[in-house]
């Protein structure tokens, strides 16, 4: 019986930060040396909530107090050693455009200060 190849590419839906570094970890390790391995961020806002009162409660927030916390994840992450790609998203709708991109340029800054990089800089 001949074996199935291994997959190219896996999403790995993250919601609960102390799963994180676990599921990063077995996703990768059944992934093809090639692959691709994306982890999605889940951020769960209670039923009815809009999204911009999310925000005012610091149910969503730009790092570095978030979970989970990134440098002990990305150092586990570094012992994959694989490629990592970071998109870093900043939503806060309802509001002005001007607002967001100042808080992307703090994210990106701190994901650098992580050792991640290079930053792609605005426009693209």
């Amino acid at each position: 019986m001949s074996r199935s190849p291994l997959p190219a590419r896996i999403l790995i839906p993250v919601a609960n930060p102390l799963t994180a570094e676990e599921l990063i970890k077995l996703g990768a390790a059944i992934l093809d040396k090639r692959g691709e391995l994306t982890a999605l961020g889940i951020v769960e806002v209670p039923e009815g909530m809009p999204l911009s009162e999310s925000v005012k409660l610091g149910i969503m927030c730009e790092p570095p107090y978030g979970e989970p916390d990134m440098p002990p994840l990305l150092d586990e992450l570094g012992k994959l050693d694989r490629e990592i790609y970071t998109v870093i998203e900043q939503d806060l709708y309802p509001v002005e455009p001007h607002i967001p991109l100042p808080i992307g340029a703090r994210t990106a800054g701190y994901y650098v200060g992580c050792g991640l990089g290079p930053v792609r800089r605005w426009p693209y």
